[in-house]
């Protein structure tokens, strides 16, 4: 494992923690580090791929790079992105903010299946590895 690898799974093990807490704050901290978890993977996944990373906390951005290189992103954190990309900002400034447990284990859940997936990550761009945890191949075949 790599220490890139390790940071990744660390923050997962610390947010998890987190949300084991009652408090609004440690479940808003909980919601920022899981942001932080998506970002991460994304250039987690740029890093395996040798591709360029881009410099953004807004998870559409990565998410429209990473599918440039025919990255296939988890439906989930496709659907909840804008979402997530909230947790970078608001749960830190914004002391009314106050984000659901439950959304933010959904968001781990997928997490830590993309990141076995990216972990297998053996092969040059475009083609078919084995599968994601949609049913779908990580990578679109490519048909050049």
């Amino acid at each position: 494992m790599t220490r890139y690898q390790a940071f990744i799974y660390k923050e997962i093990k610390y947010v998890r923690y987190m949300l084991e807490d009652y408090d609004e704050f440690a479940i808003n901290f909980a919601a920022y580090h899981s942001q932080q978890v998506v970002e991460k993977i994304c250039g987690y996944i740029c890093q395996q791929l040798g591709i360029k990373s881009i410099r953004s906390h807004n998870i559409l951005q990565w998410i429209k790079h990473l599918q440039s290189f025919n990255v296939k992103i988890p439906d989930l954190i496709v659907e909840k992105a804008e979402e997530i990309t909230e947790w970078e900002e608001t749960t830190r400034y914004n002391i009314n903010f106050q984000e659901s447990r439950r959304d933010i284990n959904q968001v781990l859940d997928v997490c830590e299946k993309w990141l076995e997936e990216v972990d297998k990550i053996k092969i040059k761009r475009g083609i078919e590895i084995e599968k994601n945890v949609n049913g779908n191949n990580l990578f679109k075949k490519n048909n050049d």
